[in-house]
């Protein structure tokens, strides 16, 4: 809504402005031409902002923007009563810039441009976060003080008998050049970042690499046979190991389709895949269609359908296979259990840490297929950043404990009960990173933003990456995530170098405005770029590069919990994104 406003006011504000401030413009009827561009800025552009100030200074506490709210609705009145007045409503009528006293000038250029700058102002509040305490006590100090100093100085010019219009314009420049904003910067979640003492990565975003099929083991069944069946049933699913074997077997050829499909997270996947079978003699049917098909469920032997023929005569045979294709914890849900020769192989994949991948079908366990997946590109260097912050970084990973402090070791992470989390399913990441937080760690998560939201939503901060939308392909930057936490862990520095920053500005431009050295339109500008500047100076500090994604931001109830998780904690919820 801020925005809206903010597009349609900044584009009738400029004429405004241009035609106050560049004299050799002016037109005949320029004044009535920027009245009329002026009226809607001033009295529609700017209402949130009088509501919210009304509302404000009922519960008594003003907004930092009021004394620059209150000289804009004087600078529109004021011009609005000149300009109803001889000469300045002349059709040949023009003002000097800077403007004098005699005849009193109009001061739409002030009304309409600093209220677009208020809407700047607002607008890059609201995509932020709350200011820090110190900030919002000395933004809350200020508006008084300015406007004091602001009545002073017109009470004394009157009352010295001073030019009633030089003394107005410089109290007007005294609440336009205060910017009380710039006492209040984004805080974000500074406490708690600056706590982290553990980060704990995901397997997705440190093994983000692409995933490739690097072997097969079998009992002795053909590998054509292990790779069409296996891919059959992983083309469907977005499971980055389940891609690598789709594309090898569609690499080898032509797949059949699958039926019945079920995915279980952090399981596996199965599905019934019928085939042709030719020539067939009707006496080699086999007994189960004989006998009137096998026993029903996933892990039912092959089931023959009735026999038919093709026009030419050919006999063909329709055989279906329900197959397993997962961990060997879902082979064993279904009492299909590994041979010690496929076992061991499932030992020796995981030892290298890569993905042991079983496939069983008919009721037997027949393949364990090996699946590569390459560090990320930036995993060494997110991994070598956490340590020289002197934190502690860590590995949640679904994958067995050989497989996963392989990887955790390729990545520089130390091994141990604490920082490789093995065997953790989806379901049960928060309460492998819940179990950290108890043992007294504060916990940082970098995980991929829909992936490892359980694992997000359960840090005390969390840095959500991006990655590919399917999962199988590209990385998700974990550097970037990193980064972003030690930005995160130097912004209360940045803070409180802001905060004396503002008191020095002040202090030097205020007795200039008061002196009326200093033109109210120039004094709105100075006040205006320096509240923009603060305001939006966090948000080129939290945004990373254009292909990754690294902000932080609270995962608990201190600050807005977006996702599950939130405890009575100093938490917050982060996506880097």
């Amino acid at each position: 809504m801020v925005r809206d406003r903010l597009v349609v006011c900044a584009l009738l504000a400029a004429p405004v402005v241009v035609l106050s401030v560049v004299p050799s413009w002016q037109f005949g009827h320029w004044t009535w031409i920027c009245l009329t561009l002026a009226a809607p800025v001033v009295a529609w552009g700017a209402l949130p902002l009088y509501r919210d100030t009304v509302g404000r200074v009922r519960r008594g506490t003003p907004p930092v923007d009021a004394p620059a709210l209150l000289a804009t609705a004087c600078a529109a009145i004021w011009s609005t009563a000149v300009l109803l007045r001889a000469p300045a409503g002349d059709p040949g009528w023009t003002q000097p810039f800077p403007p004098g006293s005699t005849p009193p000038p109009i001061r739409l250029d002030v009304a309409a441009g600093v209220t677009v700058a208020l809407l700047v102002a607002a607008h890059l509040r609201g995509a932020g976060s709350p200011a820090g305490r110190v900030g919002r006590a000395a933004g809350r100090a200020v508006v008084p003080v300015v406007l004091a100093v602001a009545a002073g100085v017109l009470g004394y010019g009157l009352g010295a008998g001073d030019d009633p219009v030089r003394s107005a314009s410089a109290a007007a420049a005294v609440l336009l050049v205060a910017a009380p904003s710039a006492f209040r910067p984004r805080a974000g979640a500074p406490r708690v970042e600056r706590r982290v003492d553990t980060v704990l990565f995901t397997s997705r975003t440190l093994a983000g690499g692409p995933r490739r099929l690097v072997d097969v083991h079998t009992d002795g069944t053909e590998r054509d046979e292990v790779l069409r069946l296996a891919g059959s049933v992983a083309e469907p699913s977005a499971h980055p190991a389940a891609r690598a074997i789709a594309t090898a077997a569609a690499e080898q050829g032509e797949v059949p389709a699958v039926g019945e499909f079920d995915e279980r997270p952090g399981l596996g996947a199965s599905g019934i895949v019928a085939e042709l079978q030719e020539p067939c003699d009707p006496d080699d049917t086999p007994d189960d269609a004989a006998s009137g098909g096998g026993p029903d469920g996933p892990a039912a032997a092959g089931r023959a359908g009735p026999i038919g023929r093709r026009g030419d005569g050919t006999a063909v045979t329709v055989v279906a296979h329900a197959v397993l294709l997962g961990h060997p914890d879902l082979l064993a849900e279904h009492d299909v259990a590994l041979p010690d020769t496929l076992r061991t192989a499932s030992q020796e994949i995981e030892g290298t840490g890569h993905t042991a991948v079983a496939l069983a079908w008919d009721g037997r366990a027949r393949a364990v297929l090996a699946v590569a997946a390459d560090l990320g590109p930036d995993a060494d260097d997110a991994v070598a950043t956490v340590r020289r912050m002197d934190l502690v970084p860590a590995l949640l990973s679904a994958r067995p404990e050989a497989a996963a402090t392989a990887v955790a070791g390729r990545a520089g992470i130390d091994a141990g009960p604490s920082t490789v989390l093995a065997g953790v399913r989806p379901d049960a990441e928060a309460d492998a990173v819940a179990r950290l937080r108890a043992d007294g760690r504060v916990v940082a998560v970098v995980g991929r933003s829909g992936r490892d939201d359980a694992a997000l939503g359960a840090a005390d901060v969390a840095l959500a990456v991006r990655g590919e939308e399917d999962g199988a392909t590209g990385h998700a930057d974990a550097a970037a995530a990193v980064a972003a936490l030690r930005r995160g862990r130097r912004r209360p520095g940045r803070a409180q170098w802001t905060v004396a920053a503002a008191v020095a500005y002040h202090l030097a431009v205020i007795p200039v405005a008061a002196s009326g050295l200093l033109d109210p339109l120039l004094a709105g500008a100075a006040g205006a770029l320096v509240t923009v500047a603060v305001t939006g100076l966090p948000v080129a500090v939290s945004e990373p590069g254009d292909h990754a994604t690294g902000t932080t931001r609270p995962t608990g109830t201190a600050h807005r919990a977006t996702r599950g998780g939130a405890t009575s904690r100093d938490r917050g919820y982060s996506r880097v994104g």
